[in-house]
């Protein structure tokens, strides 16, 4: 029986003792180990003294068990076969007759230290980098030219209206401070015609007279007022000399002589 309170395997050795003697075969410290493998060398040290209860738990434990058969090139799934026989007593009947009982082969030297492998020349990678780039380039280049090109068009129809804004408000200064048209004022006064004058002739007849109106010769004509760019005075018309009538004598009733 383990340290743990399991049932021990019926094949032999427990897994810490071989893990173990593979190392020592190996030639490597648990120091070593845990640099290699990231597992800290107290559990390292639990796995090799089957002290699995010194372990985070047991799926933890079988996670660094199967990490360390691997640095140690053993089969993991075979070592892990052993544990889950060792833990369970039915499977570990199973596995009597099976191969899981035999002994694991001698181990081999081997030499874990990194080597420097140029995996590719410099001039091939160059390469290989440029000519990954190029499909890319088309394309890089047309949003460019697309995204200048919309900030000119923006820029241009900005442009434009500041242009036209300007315009309509110098056109609507240059409408305002223009003087207005001087209209002459039409002056009805001067374009009445003027009635022409008319003269008092008296006859004389049987026992009334009576006074007749006639006409002159020529009528005055209206003054012409011609336009002028700045409104002038109406032309005074003068009357024209009219004879005057002479004054009118009502006629009388004189008495005949017999």
């Amino acid at each position: 029986m383990a340290s743990d309170g399991t049932v021990g395997a019926p094949y032999g050795h427990e897994i810490g003792a071989m893990l173990r003697e593979r190392r020592e075969a190996m030639g490597v410290s648990l120091a070593e180990v845990e640099a290699a493998t990231r597992i800290r060398q107290k559990y390292l040290a639990a796995i090799e003294s089957d002290d699995w209860h010194l372990l985070p738990g047991e799926i933890v434990g079988r996670g660094f068990l199967r990490n360390y058969a691997a640095y140690l090139e053993l089969e993991p799934e075979e070592v892990m076969e052993r544990r889950r026989a060792i833990t369970d007593p039915n499977v570990a009947s199973t596995l009597s007759n099976t191969s899981a009982g035999a002994t694991l082969p001698p181990s081999r030297q081997v030499d874990y230290r990194p080597k420097d492998v140029a995996l590719h020349d410099d001039e091939e990678l160059d390469e290989e980098e440029s000519g990954s780039s190029l499909p890319f380039l088309p394309i890089l280049l047309i949003g460019v030219l697309l995204f200048f090109g919309w900030w000119n068009l923006d820029r241009i129809g900005t442009w434009a209206f500041n242009a036209y804004t300007g315009i309509q408000s110098r056109l609507t200064e240059l409408t305002a401070s223009s003087p207005e048209p001087v209209v002459p004022t039409p002056n009805p006064e001067a374009n009445v015609p003027l009635a022409p004058t008319a003269t008092l002739v008296a006859s004389t007849g049987g026992d009334s007279s009576s006074v007749a109106a006639v006409p002159t010769d020529t009528p005055t004509a209206p003054a012409i007022v011609l336009p002028t760019d700045t409104p002038t005075t109406p032309a005074i018309v003068l009357p024209t000399d009219t004879p005057t009538a002479p004054p009118l004598v009502p006629p009388t009733d004189t008495p005949t002589l017999a």
